[in-house]
Parts: structure tokens; C-alpha cells; sequence
């Protein structure tokens, strides 16, 4: 499933629960108003993706070339930092199009591409603080 959107969060994909665990996390994360401080796990992401989305190998290169990401708000791991201008002329963040992974019982992901081809950032949607 692909969304249009043109800043990463402001999508809007509701979540059934508040704060919950996703197992595409390495270790515990803390939600509530703590810094999530772990990892992804990339591998279990390109391989949700390879499965639901086979077709899209650009999706699968760009999440192989992820590198160095860090957690940017509750639920969010940002591998591109954006400038204060986000998808204005010259901006390093310029939004393509969101792709989401499905999971039945585990919550969605919301992969953000941008138009250069590199991923911009993941979104754990039962991670999300509401």
C-alpha cells in the first residue's frame, strides 16, 4: 500500500493501542516520554517488505544502503535529517511517497522515500505516543 504525504508523521494511520512493544525492535523500548535508544532491526523490515511489496527492489536497495539512523520523536527512526525547509528548493529532504508494510498483530510501519531514492525514516506505528 503506498500513501502520499509530504512530511514524515503527518500521515494519518491510527494505531489500536496507545504504547506497545514491535518485535522489530532489537531490545525494549521505552515509549512514554523516555528517548527510544535502540536499534532496528533492518533485516526483519527488507524482509516484510520483500514479501508484501516484490516488485520493489528499489524499496529493498534503499533499506540495504540505511545507514547510521537514530530515533527522532516517539516511534519514528530518522536515517535523513531534514532542514528546516522540508521539500522546498534545496532542502536535502524532498518526500516521494510512503510505503506501508502491513502487520496484522504487530502494528504497521510506514517506510517515508524520498525523491532521490534514500529512505528519509521508519515509522512504528503502535509506537506512536498518542
Amino acid at each position: 500500500m503506498v500513501i502520499q504525504a509530504f512530511y514524515p508523521a503527518q500521515t494519518s494511520v491510527s494505531a489500536a493501542r496507545k504504547v506497545a512493544r514491535n518485535p522489530l525492535l532489537l531490545l525494549h523500548s521505552t515509549v512514554s516520554g523516555h528517548a527510544m535508544k535502540d536499534n532496528i532491526d533492518i533485516e526483519n523490515i527488507i524482509k516484510l517488505e520483500k514479501e508484501q511489496e516484490p516488485d520493489r527492489q528499489d524499496i529493498v536497495l534503499a533499506l540495504l544502503s540505511c545507514k547510521g539512523g537514530h530515533w527522532s520523536d516517539n516511534g519514528y527512526y530518522c536515517f535523513v535529517v531534514s532542514d528546516n525547509k522540508p521539500n522546498q528548493p534545496g532542502s536535502n529532504w524532498q518526500h516521494d511517497e510512503c510505503v506501508v508494510i502491513e502487520q496484522k498483530e504487530k502494528g504497521e510501519i510506514v517506510i517515508d522515500l524520498l525523491k532521490d531514492g534514500r529512505i528519509g525514516g521508519i515509522e512504528f506505528i503502535d509506537l506512536i505516543d498518542k
